[in-house]
């Protein structure tokens, strides 16, 4: 009987904030239909599947409803919160080997991910291309001085107050269209550096409440437009997050605190056992 915790990770001061995660350690992989089949029944933005290699050494892998992907970082903060919380793991550092290479997790006051920077490259796109996305996020390329980025793997949408991202209205069924499966709106705040939501409805998540993975290409992204490499960051997603930034060399330190929301256990056995 597999036991699965749900957390909610990079969570705010407010009861029942932050993303939720699903976090299952495994005696060994199983088939990737079923742990595909266990993320849809779980049916939160990612489950985590972790399987241990060593001493606070594990391999980490991340599905959504609908898709496995190749970095999460709110579920890799989950799996670390529930590994020192009920696993004991000692020391401070957990290292976690994935698709997407070596990722730690350090324990300090808070939890903090080091994980890849992933540059991107701010090649515009045209004009028309840029309607699109605006049309599809409910946004006025004018009154809302927005400017359009994209690296093929996700866009960038950066606009002029972080009180414009917060109040669109998006089309699910537009954002779809788009050729990106994920799409970072981004504008600078007053309370904050800069503030964020994120959409992913080709991976199944119209929006995710607080994405980790998005700060490895809106860190760098923002650090050259305000000249640090500090920052705190705000998503504004309807649970809201607060994630905090450190750019490192050819990493992001990623901080966040996380709680658990449930614990629970599977009564049923997919067909090739959790």
């Amino acid at each position: 009987m597999q036991t699965v915790y749900f957390v909610n990770a990079f969570v705010t001061r407010q009861p029942l904030s932050g993303n939720p995660a699903a976090v299952c350690l495994l005696n060994e992989w199983l088939p990737d239909a079923t742990l595909q089949a266990v993320a849809e029944q779980h049916n939160v933005s990612e489950t985590a599947y972790i399987v241990q290699m060593g001493p606070a050494s594990y391999t980490i892998r991340w599905f959504t409803p609908t898709h496995e992907i190749d970095l999460c970082g709110h579920a890799t903060l989950a799996a670390a919160h529930v590994l020192f919380e009920y696993f004991k793991v000692s020391g401070h550092l957990i290292e976690f080997e994935s698709t997407s290479g070596s990722l730690k997790v350090m324990r300090n006051h808070e939890l903090t991910l080091s994980f890849p920077i992933r540059a991107f490259h701010q090649n515009p796109v045209t004009p028309v291309q840029a309607k699109q996305y605006a049309n599809a996020f409910g946004l006025d390329m004018t009154a809302d001085d927005v400017e359009v980025f994209s690296n093929g793997a996700a866009s960038i949408i950066c606009c002029n107050s972080a009180q414009t991202i917060q109040a669109l209205t998006p089309n699910s069924h537009a954002i779809s269209q788009l050729p990106e499966p994920i799409h970072y709106l981004t504008a600078a705040a007053s309370q904050y550096d800069f503030a964020c939501r994120v959409f992913a409805p080709k991976y199944g998540i119209l929006e995710d409440p607080v994405t980790g993975s998005a700060y490895t290409s809106l860190a760098p992204f923002w650090a050259e437009r305000l000249n640090k490499t500090q920052m705190l960051a705000q998503q504004l997603s309807a649970r809201g997050g607060h994630v905090s930034l450190n750019l490192s060399s050819d990493r992001v330190l990623i901080s966040g605190a996380a709680r658990t929301a449930i614990i629970g256990q599977w009564m049923m056995e997919p067909s090739s056992g959790l």
